[in-house]
């Protein structure tokens, strides 16, 4: 259930979210 997820397991989803963002900020950079 949505309502029972772990404040760890968002912090964890964020982290991932923040690092595919920060991967692909960098594939702009270097491309352009």
């Amino acid at each position: 259930m949505l309502l029972s997820i772990h404040p760890n397991m968002v912090l964890f989803l964020l982290s991932i979210l923040l690092f595919i963002a920060g991967g692909i900020v960098l594939l702009i950079r270097i491309f352009r």
